[in-house]
């Protein structure tokens, strides 16, 4: 039994004194794959990214505060109506954010295949297949109070 022993201790002592100048002696090559660190970027962008409550695709402009109070979603019979409210705090009656918000969505949407149908003064309507959208910006005490009304057939 001490001779098993002996010989187990001799053998895991002589494999880990081997493994050990293996480790050693291996040079290890760390290979950077070009356009790695963009990838990275582009990744933690696409997760960080938010959409609209009640949407899959529609982006939520940055800095925008979910309203759940005055927010909603409905099932009917023919599809679904979403209506999701967000605030921007501490906007001053002259900043342009407004319009910011407009154009965002102006350019944004028609890349994930909504139609600006409309848009008159601080609303503004697309349309893709049956679904509707509309977008309607308005301030009201430093806030500015966004609000997506959305039909989906």
């Amino acid at each position: 039994m001490k001779f098993i022993q002996f010989f187990v201790i001799s053998a895991v002592f002589i494999i880990s004194s081997c493994v050990e100048k293996i480790v050693n002696q291996t040079p290890i090559i760390v290979q950077e794959v070009p356009g790695q660190s963009q990838l990275d970027n582009r990744q933690s962008a696409f997760q960080e990214k938010r959409y609209v409550s009640g949407t899959d695709d529609v982006p939520l402009f940055e800095g925008l505060e979910f309203d759940e109070e005055n927010s909603s979603n409905f099932d009917t019979m023919t599809g679904n109506i979403v209506i999701s409210n967000y605030l921007y705090p501490n906007n001053s009656q002259n900043n342009p954010l407004a319009k910011s918000i407009q154009n965002f969505y102006q350019n944004a949407l028609p890349q994930l295949g909504w139609t600006l149908s409309k848009s008159v003064d601080n609303k503004i309507l697309f349309i893709r297949d049956n679904d509707k959208l509309e977008i309607s910006i308005k301030s009201v005490d430093k806030t500015l109070s966004v609000r997506f009304f959305i039909i989906q057939s």
